[in-house]
């Protein structure tokens, strides 16, 4: 997989780009989460524990970045939702974190930065609380969410053709109506109704 895997000019690449570029910001400060040295120890001596831990810090970061997209915009789209929550969530994105903090060289493969982002985050909720753990992302991650937003109304207000008349949700308000009275309409006459 390579540094920024979305087709190019799809709106996944637009916002993950947007996010890389704030990850290399000197604005952006981030920090991996603090693990005890028996974390440590069990991450990098035990494979079958990091494994289970990799899984579950994918899940972790998934879950709480799709929660975390849902609260800053609570009336986004399901197409906002998914593409955001994909490039933010995308082991390239993890990489680009580990490469700004000097663990990860961005010429190799991204996967193993990802999974070892990933395992990291499992460790620390395992040892912390829910609590430290959603503390630790709004800390870190929180500013990357409100870029991939701006990203997606940038893109959104780029790429798509300004619409005359009603929006689509409109039209499709009528017509529903419109099959629904007709469909009563012929159950009349039928004498169903």
């Amino acid at each position: 997989m390579a540094a920024f895997p979305f087709n190019k000019g799809t709106v996944s690449d637009s916002i993950q780009r947007h996010v890389v570029d704030k990850i290399y910001s000197s604005h952006f400060v981030f920090e991996l989460p603090p693990l005890s040295d028996a974390a440590w120890s069990s991450i990098c001596n035990n494979s079958a524990e990091r494994d289970r831990l990799e899984f579950v810090g994918d899940a972790l970061m998934s879950g709480t970045v799709s929660e975390e997209l849902y609260r800053i915009r609570i009336q986004g789209s399901p197409g906002f939702y998914t593409n955001a929550r994909s490039a933010l969530t995308a082991n390239s994105t993890f990489a680009h974190l580990m490469h700004r903090l000097g663990h990860h060289d961005m010429r190799d493969k991204v996967k193993p930065a990802g999974d070892a982002f990933e395992t990291i985050i499992a460790a620390y909720r395992n040892e912390t609380s829910a609590e430290a753990f959603q503390q630790w992302f709004r800390d870190n991650f929180t500013q990357l969410i409100h870029v991939a937003c701006a990203a997606y109304d940038s893109w959104m207000n780029l790429s798509m053709p300004r619409s005359k008349g009603s929006g689509g949700s409109v039209k499709q308000r009528r017509l529903l109506d419109k099959a629904k009275h007709r469909q009563k309409a012929e159950k009349r006459a039928r004498g169903l109704l």
